[in-house]
């Protein structure tokens, strides 16, 4: 009888797990909370079988093995709130922690210093604490308080949906903590232990987040999902806006042929007669400016799911000059960028992806150089002996230093309301992580700004 609760929790976390990922691919989310839910499931299965014992011959195997997975149970639980969260610099803690778990659990698997044998219970038979099991208990409250903190600091710093999304996971994660009171069974408590209920109520929380507010659901692939969609009325406008440019020069020359005659017609002015000629160039830049957002959004959307078994050699000076020469610039911007491209290396990544890179990055800047009214954009390739760097500098108005250790994650931005989403820097960092090198930013505040 004391072993259907556990059995049921653990069924409901396997399932969730594989719901996960049926219902929304792999992803780094939903890897991380499947993850979770099978550590739970393992735990929790464990239990279950350990509790129909009636006889110690398998008591100390079937611990062995629960407790091996609890001692990873806390790093499942922060791995999946840095995920959530995007939080990148976090996952070199996650590693650090899951080497701490590796640690620990080949102590339990090899000594009693983590579980010194087990207590036979009205229940039935449980583990009992060694002396280093405090180790394991100080490594769960560090790592699962740093979870709590960066979903605290996660909610207040999201916006809309995202918000909901983290504040349903806070409550979760709260409640999750509450299963911290099976330790003290650990420690020769006799009650029958209650964490497999908080777990289920953390489950269900998190079922509301997934299903009402898509938590597993990556907002940049919902954005790149809508912004595939305007491909086509897109391409309409930019084909209307080639159609302009090439007939109505003609018109506007009859026109100008019937005012000399004098015929009867009706009266434009000068400045609208200019805007008329502009109006096809004009359009054909908006459309192209908005194809490079899309590409950008897609690219995103699509760097958590890249393989790097399909990287490639690529040219950093090929790479530069085709961002230059594709990049949208306005014509009185173009002038003030500058390619210094007299040396190249070869890095080993993919060539789109680099260029949609230098596009967010030359974005950025000529919004820095238009807000400060003066300075210019210089993109370089320095090749040294130990490392190559790909440099963008624009003397426009810096970044405040409090926020230069932020503008990697993601949503953040410095620019004004509605004039950037915060995505475009967290994209270089993704970036430049996935090809095996790293993006530096610094800044003086009213003056220069280098990103290499």
């Amino acid at each position: 009888m004391y072993s259907i609760i556990p059995a049921l929790v653990a069924v409901l976390f396997l399932a969730y797990g594989i719901y996960a990922f049926l219902a929304k691919g792999v992803t780094r989310v939903t890897v991380s909370f499947f993850a979770m839910c099978f550590a739970a499931f393992l735990w929790q299965g464990t239990w279950s079988f350990l509790f129909q014992l009636e006889t110690s011959d398998w008591a100390m195997i079937a611990i062995k093995a629960g407790y091996f997975v609890i001692l990873f149970l806390p790093t499942t639980l922060y791995h999946f709130l840095v995920e959530v969260n995007n939080r990148y610099r976090e996952r070199d803690y996650v590693l650090i922690s899951y080497g701490v778990a590796t640690f620990l659990a080949g102590l339990l698997l090899a000594s009693d210093l983590i579980v010194d044998g087990y207590r036979e219970y009205f229940w039935g038979y449980y583990p009992s604490a060694g002396v280093l099991h405090p180790l394991h208990l100080a490594q769960t409250f560090i790592v699962v308080s740093r979870g709590l903190y960066i979903t605290y600091v996660g909610m207040y710093e999201a916006v809309s949906v995202q918000r909901a999304r983290l504040k349903l996971c806070l409550i979760a994660l709260l409640v999750y903590f509450f299963a911290a009171v099976d330790y003290l069974v650990n420690y020769g408590l006799e009650m029958y232990p209650p964490g497999a209920g908080f777990l289920a109520i953390s489950l269900g929380i998190i079922s509301i987040a997934i299903t009402r507010h898509g938590l597993l659901t990556s907002p940049m692939a919902l954005a790149a999902a809508i912004v595939h969609e305007i491909r086509t009325p897109l391409a309409s406008i930019g084909y209307q806006g080639i159609t302009l440019e090439r007939c109505l020069p003609v018109l506007i020359e009859g026109y100008k042929k019937a005012i000399a005659h004098n015929l009867q017609v009706p009266w434009l002015r000068r400045r609208e007669i200019e805007a008329l000629e502009n109006i096809g160039g004009r359009i054909g830049y908006g459309v192209s400016r908005v194809n490079v957002t899309i590409d950008m959004i897609l690219s995103a959307a699509r760097v958590d799911s890249m393989d790097r078994k399909d990287f490639s050699f690529c040219s950093a000076r090929e790479c530069v000059r085709e961002a230059f020469d594709t990049y949208p610039f306005e014509p009185n911007v173009e002038s003030r960028v500058r390619m210094e491209t007299d040396t190249d290396f070869v890095f080993l990544g993919a060539k789109p992806l680099l260029v949609h890179v230098l596009f967010n990055l030359m974005k950025n800047a000529v919004h820095a150089i238009k807000a400060a009214e003066k300075g210019n954009i210089t993109v370089s390739l320095i090749c040294q002996s130990d490392v190559n760097k790909l440099l963008v500098r624009d003397e426009g108005v810096g970044i405040p230093k409090a926020s230069l250790p932020h503008i990697f994650e993601p949503y953040y931005s410095t620019k004004q309301a509605g004039a950037g989403a915060g995505i475009g820097l967290a994209f270089c960092y993704r970036v430049m992580e996935l090809f095996g090198g790293r993006i530096i930013c610094e800044s003086v505040e009213g003056g220069l700004l280098h990103l290499s």
